[in-house]
């Protein structure tokens, strides 16, 4: 990935992460903050699973309890499952 590919896709990640919008963020400041977003977004669909996630064990292999699962392993779950079978997530 050549320089402007990255400079490319940091501008993307500014406009996707609400605390980096309409800041001058220098690369270090827009990794973090994505990270840090990811990382709420993560806790965000751990506890939607929690209070609306009826379905969560048939769709990720029956295994996990989400109301006695903590946010890391609710994530962890769904990503094994997304990455062993490759499942078609449906996008809003």
């Amino acid at each position: 990935m050549g320089t402007i590919s990255i400079e490319k896709e940091l501008v993307k990640l500014e406009s996707m992460v609400p605390a980096l919008k309409n800041k001058d963020n220098e690369m270090d400041e827009i990794l973090e903050g994505t990270a840090v977003y990811i990382s709420q977004l993560q806790r965000q669909l751990a506890a939607k699973l929690r209070t609306h996630g009826g379905r969560f064990p048939q769709h990720f292999g029956g295994k996990l309890n989400p109301n006695t699962a903590s946010a890391e392993e609710i994530i962890k779950s769904i990503s094994l499952t997304i990455a062993t079978k490759g499942l078609n997530i449906k996008q809003n």
